[in-house]
């Protein structure tokens, strides 16, 4: 499914995929392009906050092997994918970004926040109470704490990516992907959205404060456009 950092990899295995396809067209060798899950790492299991992310989906070695077998001795030429979870389902959460769209909608399957070395401060204000509410969503958990790291969580960069775009949606402010890296914490980040919100206003005042320059620049232009005689008249009549 691709993701952030992965265009290279993804490009490559889209060409392996029409490649297989065309060659198995020819009717010579068959070819197969086997899409699959991640195979087993060497390496310490993933923590429990981290079993949200994609890597929960890899497989153990038995499933890669049954998988390997079964695609050399019975697959169809051509592309097959191997899914260790509901394929449509996960297409639409990371190809059509389909958002969680309220907190219900997660409330069944949360679980508890996940043991940390910092301690659980509850949201002092209404936007750390609002970013809260989109990790809590986001992460699938009971509640996340404004000095909770969004890293030891098990943030990844899809659901940065995911948690940017619904702090621009609900707050209004230009906020760059690099602000939740540069401040992984719920308190971070509400100060970051509240300069947002600050340089959001200062624009608006900006915008009210100049019409009447704006005007003026119109005017000077439309009595540029006058012919002599008309502008002697007009003065004639406001002024003398």
């Amino acid at each position: 499914l691709g993701g952030l950092g992965t265009v290279a990899y993804s490009a490559a295995n889209h060409f392996m995929d029409a490649f297989a396809s065309a060659r198995s067209g020819d009717g010579g060798v068959p070819w197969i392009s086997a899409n699959w899950d991640a195979w087993p790492a060497d390496g310490p299991a993933p923590e429990q906050a981290r079993q949200r992310s994609i890597d929960e989906y890899g497989m153990t070695a038995d499933e890669s092997a049954k998988a390997f077998t079964a695609i050399v001795t019975q697959a169809p030429p051509g592309q097959v994918v191997v899914s260790t979870g509901e394929l449509a389902a996960r297409i639409n959460l990371w190809i059509r970004r389909q958002f969680l769209s309220s907190v219900e909608d997660v409330e069944d399957n949360a679980h508890a926040r996940p043991t940390l070395e910092t301690t659980y401060v509850a949201p002092e204000n209404e936007i750390q109470q609002a970013i809260a509410d989109i990790w809590r969503q986001l992460f699938g958990i009971e509640r996340v704490g404004i000095h909770d790291d969004f890293f030891d969580l098990g943030g990844h960069s899809l659901l940065a990516t995911r948690i940017v775009t619904r702090l621009r949606q609900s707050f209004r402010v230009q906020l760059p992907l690099r602000s939740l890296f540069d401040h992984p914490t719920v308190a971070g980040l509400a100060q970051e959205v509240s300069r947002g919100l600050d340089e959001t206003q200062e624009q608006k005042l900006v915008k009210v404060s100049s019409p009447h320059a704006e005007t003026a620049q119109e005017l000077l232009s439309k009595i540029d456009q006058l012919p002599d005689d008309q502008i002697d008249s007009l003065l004639d009549k406001y002024i003398g």
